[in-house]
Formats: C-alpha cells, structure tokens, sequence
C-alpha cells in the first residue's frame, strides 16, 4: 500500500457516521448507550460503532492505522502504524469524554510478532501514567492489506480527574 489510499469494502445499506442514542433497559434501571463515531469519511462503509458508550463503559472497536482520509499510515513501519492507532483510540474515546488514562483493557492483534517491540515502544508512549491490562495476539492477516497492527480498548469513567483521589 505505498502510497496509496486502502480500499475498503463497501456495503449497501450503510448509516451516516453519528452519535446514535438509545437506552438499554436493566433490572436496575435504564443505562443510556451511545455510539461514537469521528467524522472519518471512510467509516461510513463499514456498519460498526467506532465506539460504544454503555453507561460509564466506552468499547473502542479494533482500531487501525488509518489517517482520518482512509489511507493505510506507515506502510511497513510498525511503530507509525502503533502510533495511528493509538490516536484513533484517542479520537474514539474523546466523544465518550474519556482519554487513554481512562483505558483499562487493550487487546493487540499484530501480523509479525518480531516487530512487537515497536508496538511496545508506541504501547508505552500513549499509556505514560495508567498501564491497562494487555493481550497480544498473532495474526497472520488483518483486514487491508499492508495493516500490520490493530487494537481494541475498553474504558471506564467512575470518578471525575478533578475529585479523583492523589
């Protein structure tokens, strides 16, 4: 993919990329359920959430390492593309009102575990101060073709950073 945009599948019946509401009905109560979705054109072809708030919950759907235009950043450069994804999660998480501090578990799908290194390196980066629990797993291919690192995260917001104890 050097240089040039990645081809994504098209559907047909697609949805505009937008904040979705609904309500999920629990023996407590109702918990409010929002779907995160950053103005990146290229997402309106798949029929995902970028995200899923559930209460205080934020799912980040497996995120790659595509620029918000749709092409595929670092073409065989593991850490560029660790880094892509890494803001991507940031992006997602930014319309729940959380930040990477607010992750508490990543898994790593990664398709050359010799280069797990510069994922590491770009792992470190984003989790400076709060370290989530991490899963890596080998595959052997991932969705576009020359994608060579994707990561899933899920966040909690429990207590505001302003009262939260030193």
């Amino acid at each position: 993919m050097h240089g040039r945009a990645a081809s994504f599948p098209s559907t047909q019946n697609t949805i505009p990329a937008s904040d979705f509401r609904s309500s999920i009905t629990t023996q407590e109560g109702s918990v409010n359920r929002v779907e995160l979705n950053p103005d990146w054109p290229w997402s309106r072809d798949f029929r995902i959430s970028q995200g899923v708030r559930v209460g205080e919950t934020v799912y980040v759907s497996g995120q790659g390492p595509i620029a918000a235009d749709g092409r595929l950043v670092g073409a065989d450069d593991m850490l560029t593309q660790s880094r892509q994804v890494f803001d991507n999660i940031h992006q997602v998480l930014a319309l729940a009102g959380a930040t990477l501090d607010d992750v508490v578990k990543i898994t790593a799908f990664l398709t050359d575990l010799d280069r797990y290194d510069e994922y590491k390196a770009a792992r470190a980066e984003a989790f400076l101060d709060r370290i989530p629990a991490s899963s890596t797993v080998h595959s052997p291919q991932l969705l576009i073709p020359g994608m060579m690192v994707e990561v899933e995260a899920v966040a909690v917001l429990t207590v505001p950073r302003s009262s939260a104890p030193a």
